[in-house]
């Protein structure tokens, strides 16, 4: 592959998607991986951004804090915080305080192994390379109006999400050829 000035056997992405393909003569070709990697990544960042903010939110202006710490995952254009009971909080007004310091613009840098800062708040996070570096690049935020049941774990679920909806994914990753009979 020009691309890699070798031939790989395994090509890996890492997007708002991780992607783990063998590559044939029919693709994905490295140029496909990287294409969707450039158009995904944003994604990502503006939702892990957007989560800590939102945990740092939960912990200083409603006194959430856990037995252990807050269980996160991902979703596509997004995130997901898992709590072991429902938690009383207007879901409403969190969106604004989060969407608050989103419009402030505020520079977001990490700050050690385990912390990244938003504007004046030291935020513990696991991840602090990957990052937004100013808030506002966080775009159309927004938490799904009501807590939601894991029925496999009995933990609710507060959902929030970035960007618009939009095709970047695995569907870019084949080129299909004209095929005649």
């Amino acid at each position: 592959y020009d691309v890699l000035g070798c031939t790989a056997q395994v090509l890996i992405g890492i997007g708002e998607e991780i992607i783990v393909a063998r590559p044939t003569v029919f693709g994905p070709f490295p140029e496909n991986i990287k294409a969707i990697v450039e158009k995904t990544i944003k994604y990502r960042l503006m939702a892990h951004s957007a989560e800590d903010i939102t945990v740092a939110i939960l912990e200083r202006d409603y006194h959430y804090r856990s037995a252990g710490p807050l269980i996160h995952s991902d979703v596509r254009h997004g995130f997901v915080i898992n709590f072991p009971q429902r938690p009383d909080i207007d879901i409403d007004e969190l969106e604004e305080k989060v969407k608050a310091i989103i419009k402030a613009d505020v520079p977001i840098s990490q700050v050690g192994e385990e912390a990244i800062q938003v504007g004046d708040i030291k935020i513990y996070c696991t991840g602090p390379r990957t990052h937004v570096h100013h808030s506002g690049e966080i775009e159309n935020f927004r938490l799904l109006k009501e807590f939601r049941l894991n029925p496999l774990t009995n933990d609710y679920m507060l959902v929030g999400m970035v960007g618009q909806k939009a095709i970047a994914g695995f569907e870019d990753i084949i080129e299909y050829m004209d095929i005649e009979d």
